[in-house]
């Protein structure tokens, strides 16, 4: 059986032809519609995807001191809600290294410790070791280079 694309197509054609002005109305505003939803979905998705949290619910002596480093360094930095920090996605990783190296966020465990990088059996010992701070970065880049 060999495919034949002419064949499909006046199928196709037959079908719309034996259609009323009614059926053909309906369809055509459906596919519209779907379009329409398809276009205004992938848009939404896209504009909200341009900034992501860099950290939520900073006390706001360190939301300060947070845009300050990051703005230092060239990083578009925004605060959101009063104690929300946004960045550009693709400056998500280097802001979150200038302020590892810069000592924030000033908590017992940094933000690796909810990004699955500890599992149930690790001690508290073990996160403090490996999720604080500039030891984080340390480790991290002694196992880069």
């Amino acid at each position: 059986m060999k495919f034949d694309p002419k064949s499909y197509w006046q199928k196709a054609l037959d079908f719309w032809n034996a259609q009323d002005k009614k059926k053909k109305i309906i369809y055509v505003s459906s596919a519209g519609g779907v379009l329409l939803a398809v276009i205004l979905g992938s848009v939404a998705l896209s504009s909200s995807s341009a900034n992501v949290d860099l950290y939520k619910d900073l006390p706001p002596a360190q939301v300060s001191k947070v845009l300050t480093t990051l703005q230092s360094v060239g990083i578009n930095a925004n605060l959101e809600d009063g104690s929300r920090v946004t960045v550009p996605k693709k400056d998500q990783a280097k802001a979150t290294m200038q302020l590892a190296l810069a000592g924030f966020p000033k908590v017992p465990y940094g933000y690796d410790l909810f990004k699955g990088n500890s599992s149930l059996l690790s001690s508290e010992s073990d996160k403090k070791t490996c999720f604080c701070g500039k030891r984080t970065i340390g480790c991290k880049l002694r196992y880069v280079n």
